[in-house]
């Protein structure tokens, strides 16, 4: 990747985070980065471009890597929870993108949709999803509310991170994380009532 390239994904991180995908201005990127806006735009023409560049830059690895863990797994089971446990690592190393995620989140719909055709939609972490829905494997039949629950289970806590850290004082935040994410898995597979 080259220097100017770099610099400017790193600027528009940075902004996005701060500011929003609705405030911030190719402008402030291009000020952020030290550059002319000229420059930026040639390179990116736009945020909805430079936005969509930062994720798939960003969520590449994450993508890649959840096809290779998985690739030889057959148990449905062990696919989800390796998946899940990858992406969640991932959130942990890139607390920019999580700040992006929220807001957007909060911008609405039409910041959120971009956020997601930008980065994980489509996948084959999804398409591997709606195999395993289409043999039966799962109770649950619809991609779409999977994909929430997976989020609100995975990615909130992330964007409450303060809040987790409170409700465990003594552990560290990779401590909270790690026991969030194993009583996250033992939700999903056991479900949420003692039999």
């Amino acid at each position: 990747m080259s220097g100017e390239r770099k610099a400017i994904l790193e600027a528009a991180a940075s902004e996005f985070a701060e500011v929003g995908l609705k405030d911030s201005s190719m402008d402030s990127i291009a000020v952020r980065a030290g550059m002319e806006a000229g420059a930026v735009r040639a390179l990116f023409v736009d945020k909805a471009t430079l936005l969509r560049e930062l994720l798939k830059e960003a969520t590449d690895p994450l993508v890649s890597g959840i096809a290779l863990a998985v690739e030889e797994i057959d148990d449905s089971r062990e696919v989800v929870r390796k998946s899940l446990q990858l992406y969640d690592m991932w959130l942990v190393d890139n607390q920019e993108i999580v700040q992006i995620m929220v807001r957007c989140s909060l911008e609405g719909p039409e910041s959120l949709q971009k956020l997601y055709e930008s980065s994980l939609l489509p996948s084959e972490f999804y398409e591997q999803l709606q195999k395993i829905i289409n043999k039966g494997e799962l109770r649950c039949k619809d991609l779409f509310i999977l994909s929430l629950m997976f989020d609100s289970l995975i990615l909130l806590p992330h964007m409450l991170r303060a809040a987790v850290e409170l409700m465990n004082p003594g552990q560290t935040a990779q401590q909270t994380l790690e026991m969030r994410f194993d009583a996250m898995i033992d939700l999903f597979e056991n479900g949420l009532y003692a039999r």
